[in-house]
């Protein structure tokens, strides 16, 4: 089956809500346990803009690690690759994102953006003197694309702030060894701050448009270098759901980044782009909800990026089934 209808989304959803009990809220930030086990969303949108959406899709989440691709594409449009580059590596860690271990072992120099430590120091590339100057240029980058203002949750913002020990640890030590610029207190609450601009499962879909069409939003006309995405797609694949990278490949196949506040984002280049929310989360931070539906969903489209390719074929509108992005 090569194109989306609500029917699938439906049976999808429904499928991958099972078993979501056994997750967890991400309780070390205080302020997500605002959230309740049982959301659940699923939105699809396709190149041409039609969105299919099911379930929680339009409740409001922070983008927590869900932000780090879009980070990384204001850093490097910013500062371009050779220089991001230097300060983050490309490799997968292999460790749980915040591990502080590969650092002691490698001269402070994160293995990839996307891990803590990695983000953290690509915020410091970021232009700005405070958080929040460095911050709006992610917000920029996003409010272009989508065509709709980017808010910072406050309250996940200072929830994030208060109990962010083990990333200002980071922080410094890579001070110490001069990867990251500046202030380290600056580049971590930068990092917070992106952390915790919210979305919802349907904006985050239309985001992800950026990245499905390699740099242009087909809406939005909005446009970044193809070769940033290429980038950030090839290590959302390899690096996305840090040390379940590998198992992620293997089931669902599609360049994705998780949050631990329960968003996904899962992009299919050329075809579209799939955002997901489950607040309950498993041991390595990712939605029990999304991983299930976008296992299911993947395979069912024939998105997997080893999946039998087929012509791409629109979206079939059911009624209120399909409706524009914007």
């Amino acid at each position: 089956m090569s194109c989306a209808t609500e029917d699938l989304l439906r049976t999808v959803h429904a499928k991958a809500r099972e078993g979501i009990e056994r997750g967890r809220l991400a309780d070390y930030i205080p302020a997500l346990t605002r959230a309740d086990k049982r959301w659940a969303g699923l939105a699809l949108t396709d190149l041409a803009g039609r969105r299919l959406a099911v379930g929680d899709c339009r409740i409001p989440f922070s983008l927590q690690s869900a932000s780090k691709p879009f980070t990384l594409l204001a850093a490097l449009e910013r500062r371009g690759h050779a220089e991001v580059f230097k300060h983050v590596g490309y490799e997968p860690s292999g460790d749980p994102f915040y591990s502080l271990v590969q650092l002691e072992h490698e001269q402070g120099r994160p293995r990839n953006p996307f891990i803590n430590a990695g983000a953290i120091a690509v915020a410091s590339l970021l232009p700005g003197d405070t958080p929040e100057e460095k911050c709006r240029s992610v917000q920029q980058l996003i409010e272009a694309a989508t065509g709709k203002p980017v808010v910072v949750d406050e309250e996940v913002c200072r929830s994030e702030s208060e109990t962010g020990f083990r990333n200002r640890a980071i922080a410094y030590f890579m001070r110490n060894f001069k990867v990251i610029e500046g202030d380290p207190i600056v580049a971590v609450e930068a990092y917070f701050r992106a952390c915790s601009m919210l979305t919802t499962a349907e904006e985050l879909s239309d985001l992800g448009l950026l990245l499905a069409g390699l740099g242009r939003h087909p809406t939005t006309g909005s446009v970044v270098d193809p070769e940033h995405v290429r980038i950030c797609l090839s290590l959302m694949t390899t690096c996305g759901l840090y040390d379940g990278s590998g198992g992620w490949a293997v089931k669902v196949g599609l360049p994705a980044k998780s949050g631990v506040s329960g968003g996904i984002v899962a992009v299919s280049p050329w075809r579209g782009a799939i955002a997901t929310f489950g607040p309950a989360i498993d041991h390595q931070g990712t939605s029990i909800f999304g991983e299930q539906a976008l296992t299911i969903l993947a395979h069912a489209l024939d998105w997997g990026m080893f999946d039998p390719i087929h012509p791409l074929e629109p979206l079939e509108a059911q009624g209120a089934a399909a409706t524009p992005a914007r």
